[in-house]
Order: C-alpha cells, then sequence, then structure tokens
C-alpha cells in the first residue's frame, strides 16, 4: 500500500481538493509530517523522510 501512495498515487491531481483542509508541517527526527485535518475526529499524516 505504500507503495502506491508513493510512487503511483497522483498528487499534483488531488492537490486542490486536499488543499482544502487546514494543515500543518513539522519535522521530527528527520521525518517531515505533514498533517491535514479533515474533521475534529480524523486527521490524515503524511511521512516523508528528509533528504
Amino acid at each position: 500500500m505504500a507503495g502506491y501512495w508513493r510512487s503511483k498515487y497522483d498528487w499534483r491531481k488531488n492537490e486542490k481538493s486536499l488543499n482544502i483542509f487546514p494543515q500543518l508541517t513539522t519535522t521530527i527526527d528527520a521525518l517531515e509530517l505533514m498533517i491535514a485535518f479533515a474533521s475534529l475526529i480524523v486527521a490524515v499524516i503524511m511521512v516523508t523522510q528528509k533528504k
């Protein structure tokens, strides 16, 4: 599943609809975390390793 998100999911195609949600980014132990708040209950977290 991670391979799909890393190499096949078209982020640019879906970027506009994802950006309607409040979000923040932070770095912890060289990992960049992007958190998008879709509701009070659900938060979507994307983790990428800094290069």
